[in-house]
């Protein structure tokens, strides 16, 4: 889970035993790095895929993260500090808070901005690419050619990771990913 407060990643066991698996609490910042040698700021949004990677939406960094199963925090995509709305390789995609995240059927991850405007998709390489809506153009819920959205505010992945459920203007649109 998510400890935003804490700028850390959580860990909970079936039996409820909590421990930090990345971060340290109470140190806000972006360094990669193995457990407590990580920082984050503000991650807000977790997804673990079907390898055991989990991919953190870490949302004041405006950067997507992967921790592998041993700990190892590297960043995907985006550039701490950097605030934009750019597709691209790795470090040259910028994000403006990504704050949910889901994970899809074919290993990438999906992303929803704090401004509820855009779902973008990250690929296993770093590879961010919009796949819905527009930043800066969310004044109304626009459905069919050209999709909008308006105050999305959580995505969850549907039917095996092949499409996607996103809360958007007190309505629950399914998108189906290509």
């Amino acid at each position: 889970m998510a400890d935003w407060g804490n700028h850390t990643v959580r860990k909970i066991t079936p039996a409820g035993v909590v421990s930090t698996f990345a971060g340290l609490a109470g140190q806000r910042g972006s360094a990669d790095g193995n457990g407590s040698a990580a920082r984050f700021n503000t991650p807000s949004g977790v997804v673990v895929d079907g390898s055991g990677n989990v991919f953190v939406a870490d949302q004041l960094n405006h950067t997507v993260r992967r921790i592998d199963p041993n700990g190892n925090v590297t960043t995907l995509a985006g550039l701490a500090g950097q605030v934009n709305h750019f597709d691209g390789l790795g470090s040259a995609a910028r994000f403006a808070q990504p704050a949910w995240i889901a994970a899809a059927a074919d290993g990438t991850v999906v992303v929803v901005s704090a401004a509820g405007d855009t779902v973008r998709r990250v690929g296993t390489d770093g590879r961010v690419e919009t796949i819905v809506g527009a930043p800066g153009d969310s004044a109304v819920l626009r459905l069919g050619e050209n999709p909008r959205l308006r105050s999305a505010r959580g995505v969850w992945a549907a039917a095996g990771g092949r499409q996607l459920l996103v809360a958007a203007d007190n309505a629950i649109v399914r998108i189906d990913l290509p």
